[in-house]
């Protein structure tokens, strides 16, 4: 039986043109944010989360990149992706090249459930660069579309719990990750907090238990950048130079317990010292909401934003204020450590 292929498909399968060899993604087992990615034929589904509607199990299976039509460019580029609703689920692809010039890499297309995604197959030398930036960058669009509640900040685990940090770019998150790791809080999560609502409380899903810091982040803060491994195997022009600091397994797969948020404000050179102050309720729901992200077609944007409410005005929330000054990191972490440890 013949298929009539879509005007797109034709345009990348046009024969004047040699094809590019290709390979499927290097998809493996992996647990991240709550959500099990699991190749076909990688074992049993697990259980569902505490949360109704999220699957714990995802299944990946191959699929060649002609068999997906590129988004149009109508639909704005944002972070190297395009992502829209199509028919039957959503589709994302990821992009290289400069603006006004993208070429699609690999796409990703997902059912309504998003229990179930395949993953187009790209050009052999890129296959590993797209398969990270799946797990690291384009799961954000999954989790957000699968209704789940994001953060924009990092995750710690101290002996009292999570702690997340929050903070605009540029406000020192990660350099202060990187100081509470040396202080013995090893990162759960980089970029992306996800919070949930269990029996026992508010928890925080771990996800890749890294830090991701520019060399001349890691210069500033005495560490040799050489050291730790660049984000992506293959270097492509415009991505972000950052090297991978990735704490120790054993690695939390099941939800830690928050035991608080802490709001970076934005460094000041006139602070004499690290000043951390608890916020009152109010306050502390005024400074988290614009650290939440949302994704707009996604389910229950209201529930999502009522949940960050709630977790606000339950879980403890510290306003941190500090110099711009390397050397205060670790007064900053260890004002943090005792927060978290003090009774509520």
């Amino acid at each position: 039986m013949s298929t009539t292929l879509p005007e797109a498909v034709l345009r990348e399968s046009d024969p004047q043109v040699p094809p590019c060899p290709t390979v499927p993604l290097p998809a493996s087992d992996l647990s991240i944010y709550g959500l099990r990615l699991r190749p076909v034929g990688g074992g049993p589904a697990s259980e569902s989360l505490p949360r109704p509607g999220i699957p714990r199990s995802i299944s990946l299976s191959s699929i060649p990149l002609a068999r997906l039509p590129a988004l149009p460019d109508t639909i704005p580029s944002q972070n190297w992706q395009r992502a829209t609703n199509v028919a039957g689920g959503w589709q994302i692809d990821m992009l290289d090249g400069p603006p006004g010039g993208e070429v699609r890499v690999w796409s990703v297309l997902a059912d309504r459930s998003g229990c179930r995604l395949q993953l187009s197959e790209a050009e052999a030398p890129r296959a590993a660069l797209a398969w990270d930036f799946f797990t690291r960058v384009t799961i954000r669009h999954l989790l957000a579309r699968l209704g789940v509640s994001i953060l924009h900040g990092n995750l710690s685990r101290t002996p009292a719990g999570a702690v997340a940090l929050l903070g605009d770019s540029g406000a020192g998150k990660s350099s202060l990750a990187i100081a509470l790791m040396r202080a013995g809080a090893p990162p759960l999560a980089d970029d992306v907090v996800c919070p949930v609502r269990l029996d026992a409380g508010w928890h925080a899903w771990p996800g890749h238990h890294e830090i991701l810091a520019e060399p001349q982040a890691l210069a500033r803060l005495g560490i040799d950048p050489q050291a730790w491994p660049l984000i992506w195997d293959a270097r492509t022009p415009g991505m972000e130079d950052k090297h991978v600091l990735a704490a120790a397994p054993p690695h939390d797969t099941d939800p830690v317990p928050l035991a608080g948020v802490v709001v970076l404000d934005p460094r000041r050179s006139d602070a004499a010292a690290p000043a951390l102050h608890r916020l009152p309720p109010a306050a502390a729901v005024a400074a988290v909401l614009p650290h939440g992200h949302w994704q707009a077609a996604g389910p229950d944007r209201h529930s999502r934003l009522t949940d960050i409410v709630k977790l606000a005005s339950a879980v403890p929330v510290w306003r941190l204020s500090r110099p711009d000054r390397i050397a205060d990191l670790p007064a900053a972490a260890d004002l943090i450590l005792a927060a978290t440890a003090a009774p509520s």
